[in-house]
């Protein structure tokens, strides 16, 4: 078996919501396996954490508001004075919070606030294409992997018979611009391919936590092939292929990690 096709060390990687759950398991992933790592957050607390515990490889933070082009725009230029060149691009940051997963008064989409439909997109649509723009940049002398994160519900309707009598909720803002991920994905992919530039979408499902109540896993779980929620490292290998050689022939692609939700 030839190890260094799936190998990162020694890749510059570049992580957008590195502090959040699946970010942060994959920076630290990605760190144990040789990657250098600039880990963009708004709030970069945790990705300190793993800049501290990383001694063997280069790891960089930058605190930056995604829904701020201005922002984005001037943390590339310090990553590329830190780092100089981009190997990898995963473009994982989503717009979240308790606003718009746990609505009490906006479940009825006829009502659905204006404003965070629009911080959706600012964030899981506009911040993606113009973290793109700024990694190509840096990536057409050399080639690269750019990763987009999109979701189930950016593939298939939401199951909404799972929310019933539950707090959580699945705003339409996050489901569609997570859809529109997946046609950004094939742009890049067919525009910059001569430059050796790949660019594909990992769609994950969802990630059982302690927030989430025992009703809700167990009426998502059942919508699941295996019969239960994702794990965080179920979703490492997949990423360590897309950053790795192994998946240089792959472009334009959208690998769903699903456990089976999205073939029912």
């Amino acid at each position: 078996m030839n190890d260094k096709l799936f190998s990162v060390k020694g890749k510059n990687i570049v992580l957008t919501g590195s502090s959040g759950l699946l970010g942060s398991a994959y920076a630290n992933a990605l760190t144990k396996r040789g990657a250098n790592m600039a880990l963009i957050d708004i709030n970069i607390k945790i990705s300190n954490d793993i800049k501290k515990s990383s001694k063997q490889v280069k790891v960089q933070t930058y605190k930056c508001d995604l829904a701020k082009p201005v922002q984005i725009k001037s943390t590339f230029k310090k990553i590329k004075k830190d780092f100089g060149t981009i190997d990898v691009l995963i473009n994982n940051a989503a717009f979240g919070s308790k606003d718009t997963f746990y609505i009490k008064d906006f479940k009825n989409y006829e009502t659905h606030p204006f404003d965070l439909w629009k911080n959706a997109f600012k964030v899981n649509v506009d911040a993606v294409h113009l973290c793109i723009q700024q990694t190509i940049r840096l990536m057409k002398k050399n080639g690269g992997s750019i990763i987009n994160v999109s979701s189930t519900y950016g593939v298939v309707g939401p199951e909404f018979s799972t929310y019933e009598n539950e707090k959580l909720w699945t705003p339409p803002g996050y489901a569609v611009s997570k859809s529109a991920i997946l046609n950004l994905t094939r742009y890049v992919a067919n525009l910059y391919g001569k430059y050796d530039i790949r660019c594909n979408t990992i769609t994950p499902s969802g990630v059982a936590t302690k927030s989430l109540t025992k009703s809700f896993i167990k009426k998502y779980s059942a919508r699941n092939a295996f019969n239960r929620m994702a794990k965080t490292d179920d979703y490492i290998g997949p990423i360590v292929f897309l950053c790795s050689d192994a998946s240089a022939y792959m472009t334009g692609a959208n690998l769903i990690v699903d456990g089976g939700w999205t073939s029912r």
